[in-house]
């Protein structure tokens, strides 16, 4: 894989993200919470025949992601939609054997796919400390609320969705230049070694 395309891409789609999050809001008055860098972290195992360069590519757009949203405003926390991120990744890559090969539509769907998992994984981790445990009090977080953050981020997901469409057109035309592919996408096309 074409390490710095992917490092010029994801910081690209993070000057776009930030540059653009005012005009993507919900009324007025809250962000929708478009997350540009999901789409490059599902292109990347939708196209690549190696395991570790989907799951490495998207715990990368996902710290980066981290950077740019603080689901506490003024604290920046790191780790959630990195590992929300990566098991999207998964689910791409168990889906991408059956059902998906790489197309738009299918970037499309596997972005869907992804941003489930990883706002749900990343939901579990912001919340987890509202549970109360036996051993442990529940402590939640303050500033955040389960539900309005359930429906932010579902809203979320399918702007970014409907926004993967022209963006994983372009995704799919440089698809040659990230030097991804490997036997399994070739033997999808018949060129059998």
């Amino acid at each position: 894989m074409n390490w710095p395309l992917f490092a010029i891409a994801c910081w690209l789609l993070a000057v776009l993200q930030t540059g653009l999050d005012p005009l993507w809001t919900l009324g007025g008055r809250s962000s929708a919470g478009v997350q540009l860098l999901l789409i490059v972290a599902a292109f990347v195992p939708l196209c690549t025949s190696r395991l570790w360069e989907a799951v490495l590519a998207a715990c990368l757009a996902g710290l980066l992601a981290d950077l740019l949203v603080e689901p506490v405003p003024g604290v920046p926390l790191m780790g959630p939609l990195a590992i929300g991120f990566a098991a999207g990744a998964c689910v791409i890559w168990l889906f991408k054997k059956s059902a998906l090969a790489p197309s738009v539509m299918s970037l499309a769907f596997a972005t869907f796919m992804a941003g489930l998992a990883a706002n749900a994984v990343a939901l579990v981790l912001l919340h987890a400390r509202g549970i109360a445990l036996p051993m442990a009090p529940a402590e939640p977080v303050p500033g955040l609320a389960l539900p309005h953050d359930m429906l932010r981020r579902l809203i979320g997901v399918v702007v970014t969705t409907a926004v993967s469409l022209p963006l994983g057109f372009l995704l799919m035309l440089s698809q040659p230049l990230w030097g991804m592919g490997g036997k399994q996408v070739e033997r999808r096309f018949g060129n059998a070694e």
